[in-house]
């Protein structure tokens, strides 16, 4: 195949050809919708053709910050992963990520974090917010200096950025059907095992658990949720005095990370409850496959990690977004339909 030359590009892309020199020359000042037009044009082409020198520069620069939990849970570890591979998602341009750690039980430490991003070092933020007013607010500032921002996993009340995550109300609804759908007839005791009810996404999976308990069983008496912060050694101790305080637990719903904990501690009793957890990690895959626990609510973080970077440079680009590609999906994963 013949390699295009840059006339040819000049004319796909409808500018000129001192346009498209300093595109791939990288050189010079050009707008960032004649860099976008100038590499759509090279990638139609046939952009595999030219030289790697010439496919790089082409090639528009972005950098997203990514901040997440403190924490070492092995959902966190998919996720990071998953934002590593993730720059994939957009070819005409080359995305660098960084990482920066939050602590969720600090709010001024999160605004501190939010507020010390410059807009000289990166174009875009994907955070996992605590939905607290001054964090909305320091979201707010941001997109004020110029940056563009996402929230992860956990929404935030009435922020002006896109979320990038399940619907996690109607998560929890399932959650709480499928607890309704494997208890026998009866009255039962149910306990809630969360992170933290600082987060919205602990919130809404809670208030959605409940309403589809409360729809399907009027004999089933839920617990005040415990808060183990996602910590496998303090879900681990949180769970034996549950269920040395109530032996005749008859369920137990983990919203949130840790799990590991709570599945030592009820390896520790001869007959478990119905157990319904959140994310597919292999601990839980693991769980699963040996009839440790009953079924395990997943959202796909590749796809969350992807969306996040679509979005980010969509808005760094004035570009549209799709929304039927970014939307998240529930999944429901029983020992029978593992991927």
């Amino acid at each position: 195949m013949k390699k295009p030359t840059v006339e040819d590009i000049a004319r796909h892309a409808d500018v000129s050809t001192a346009t498209v020199g300093r595109v791939l020359n990288n050189r010079g000042s050009v707008s960032a919708n004649a860099r976008e037009k100038v590499a759509n044009a090279v990638r139609e082409l046939g952009y595999r053709q030219l030289p790697d020198s010439i496919t790089h520069s082409v090639r528009g620069v972005l950098k997203f910050l990514f901040l997440i939990p403190n924490g070492e849970s092995a959902f966190l570890q998919m996720f990071k992963q998953a934002v590593a591979s993730a720059p994939a998602a957009v070819p005409d341009y080359e995305v660098k990520i960084d990482f920066g750690y939050i602590p969720f039980d600090d709010d001024e430490a999160i605004i501190a974090q939010l507020d010390a991003v410059s807009c000289e070092d990166y174009q875009g933020i994907a955070v996992f917010a605590v939905d607290a007013p001054g964090v909305r607010h320091a979201i707010e500032r941001a997109k004020t200096r110029g940056l563009q921002v996402v929230t992860l996993v956990s929404d935030i009340t009435d922020a002006p950025v896109n979320f990038i995550g399940i619907n996690n109300v109607n998560a929890g609804r399932v959650a709480g059907s499928l607890m309704g759908r494997f208890l026998p007839a009866g009255r039962h005791k149910i306990a809630i095992v969360c992170g933290t009810a600082r987060l919205r996404d602990q919130i809404d999976r809670i208030y959605g658990f409940n309403q589809a308990l409360d729809a399907t069983l009027k004999t089933v008496e839920v617990l005040e949720p415990l808060e183990g912060n996602s910590i496998i050694e303090k879900n681990y101790q949180l769970v034996r005095k549950l269920l040395a305080e109530h032996p005749d637990i008859s369920g137990i719903y983990s919203s949130s990370a840790g799990n590991s904990g709570i599945l030592r501690a009820l390896s520790e009793i001869e007959q478990r409850p119905i157990v319904i957890m959140h994310e597919l990690t292999p601990r839980l895959r693991e769980a699963l496959s040996r009839g440790e626990l009953d079924a395990v609510i997943g959202q796909n973080v590749d796809h969350i990690a992807r969306s996040a970077v679509r979005v980010l440079r969509a808005h760094c680009l004035g570009a549209p977004i799709v929304e039927s590609q970014e939307k998240i999906t529930i999944d429901i994963f029983l020992a029978d339909n593992m991927p």
